[in-house]
């Protein structure tokens, strides 16, 4: 009988588990705006390729004539949403549209890109003189609706939009210069829409809205902090704010809110360097992360910050892919990770700006783990790799996490890889005969 081992020794590690760091550069010049993950854990992106809008990732690129490009985005099942920048219009004598140029917008473009990368819709939304309004929010809702969030001086705007770019109703909410707003779908189809006000009026402000848009509750804190809040994010269970100290560049706060805007807590972020905290994105497992910008002379980096529900930071993460990095938006993945994109460039030179796009995982690292291994078969029966030991190809590899297995077949080398993310994992081989057995009926791997 022949004996069967199930070799973890890895390309880099002993202890079978090695990192491979996941940016992808999907241009040679430009940026990336939004990079998102599809419902089908496809990777796409939308953002400034050259003198273009990209649309799209994987080589399809669509060109869109936008006197300012896309300044938001929002996934939908079947493509993704964006709505153009600056668009100003009147009506002629005849009741066609002109450009009228300027800063100030009458209506705002929508276009939706499907799977494909066709376009399925491209329409001016009808805002009327409220178009004048600077877009903050764009979400898709579970209906398929859009929910837009825009912004003028002391007024606040929200629209439900359905699918064919019409609006379904508007409700206007009094804020104040520099709100921080954002807007939260319940389980059971209602809105929470909560706004910060970073120098007037009540500091916190919590709505809960029907889905018809009619308010039904609505809660106010008035003390919230003394300096900018730089992001907000409403949850389902209330809002977490994220803001820097007196000094503004050093210590970051996280606080959480209730939806009655009650303060439950708030916890420091340790910076180490210059830095301010621009993003905060509630995780799995009740995790917290914390991206924004560390600070140095022609050394600007990404940072993410993991905190657990006790406020301990759990990981930290700085990211320098050029002498410049910046990032334009943050998505959480299927997968617990973290999908970060935006441009890095280099001070000196003529070098143009490279767009990115980074992945994480669940700790906020820039590398995405596997367990890598070969599949030999034990030919003098000493449970060891020796010379005329050989590798077995083409046979089931089987990476049991709980109730769930996943499989991968030996290459020609009875090599295998699994993409995993931390956790306890068992390996075991299918397909043996009784020709065959183990040194062990299984092996585990802890992968930190």
């Amino acid at each position: 009988m022949r004996t069967l081992i199930l070799s973890l020794c890895s390309l880099l590690t002993a202890s079978a588990i090695y990192a491979q760091t996941w940016i992808s550069y999907p241009a040679t010049k430009g940026e990336v705006n939004y990079a998102y993950e599809t419902p089908y854990g496809q990777i796409r992106c939308a953002g400034y390729f050259g003198q273009s809008i990209s649309a799209d990732y994987k080589y399809l690129y669509k060109s869109f004539d936008k006197d300012t490009g896309a300044q938001g985005f929002t996934v939908a099942p079947d493509g993704v949403y964006l709505h153009s920048g600056i668009y100003a219009y009147t009506n002629d004598s005849n009741g066609s549209m002109y450009s009228i140029g300027g800063n100030f917008t009458i209506g705002r473009s929508l276009t939706k890109i499907s799977s494909n990368g066709a376009v399925a819709l491209d329409t001016l939304l009808d805002l009327g003189w409220n178009g004048i309004y600077q877009p903050i929010t764009l979400k898709t809702l579970s209906n398929g609706d859009l929910i837009y969030v825009s912004h003028y001086i002391n007024n606040s705007k929200v629209y439900r939009i359905d699918t064919t770019g019409q609006i379904i109703w508007e409700k206007q909410f009094n804020d104040y210069e520099f709100a921080q707003q954002d807007i939260q779908e319940l389980p059971n189809g209602d809105l929470r829409y909560t706004i910060f006000n970073a120098y007037a009026g009540p500091d916190l402000t919590i709505y809960h809205l029907q889905s018809t848009g009619q308010v039904m509750e609505e809660y106010i804190e008035e003390d919230v902090t003394d300096y900018q809040i730089n992001n907000l994010q409403a949850t389902e269970d209330g809002v977490l704010l994220v803001t820097n100290s007196e000094s503004y560049f050093d210590s970051i706060l996280v606080k959480k809110y209730d939806y009655q805007a009650n303060l439950r807590w708030e916890y420091p972020v340790p910076t180490y360097v210059t830095s301010l905290g621009k993003e905060v994105v509630q995780m799995q497992s009740n995790r917290i992360a914390v991206i924004g910008q560390s600070y140095g002379f022609q050394t600007d980096s990404i940072f993410v910050a993991i905190l657990d529900t006790t406020g301990t930071t759990i990981n930290r993460q700085v990211y320098p892919l050029a002498d410049e990095t910046v990032y334009n938006s943050v998505e959480l993945m299927q997968d617990g990770g973290l999908l970060i994109a935006g441009r890095s460039f280099f001070v000196t030179g003529n070098a143009p700006d490279i767009p990115f796009i980074l992945k994480t995982d669940s700790l906020g690292e820039s590398a995405t783990k596997y367990i890598h291994g070969k599949l030999f078969q034990d030919y003098n029966d000493d449970c060891d790799i020796n010379a005329g030991d050989y590798a077995m190809a083409n046979w089931l590899v089987g990476l049991v996490n709980g109730t769930d297995t996943t499989y991968h077949t030996t290459n020609s080398a009875g090599q295998y890889t699994f993409l995993v993310n931390e956790g306890s994992y068992e390996l075991t081989v299918q397909l043996y005969t009784p020709f065959f057995d183990y040194c062990s009926p299984q092996t585990i791997v802890n992968v930190p």
